[in-house]
């Protein structure tokens, strides 16, 4: 199962640079935004974005 994951994962990586990121704020108000991004490989993934951006400033309560 995990292995098919992988290969799909990298199939959407290869097919495309378009991908939607979800976050929540501190409330629990859910955000969502379309994104651009570069990858670095397959674990490394790089977009640009104002810091001021609700999804910038919601991103560090998302990661921890």
């Amino acid at each position: 199962m995990s292995e098919d994951l992988d290969r799909v994962a990298r199939e959407i990586i290869d097919l495309d640079r378009h991908m939607v990121l979800g976050t929540a704020d501190g409330n629990g108000w859910l955000w969502v935004s379309p994104f651009y991004y570069a990858p670095s490989g397959y674990s490394e993934l790089y977009w640009v974005s104002s810091p001021q951006a609700q999804h910038s400033r919601t991103w560090p309560r998302a990661r921890s």
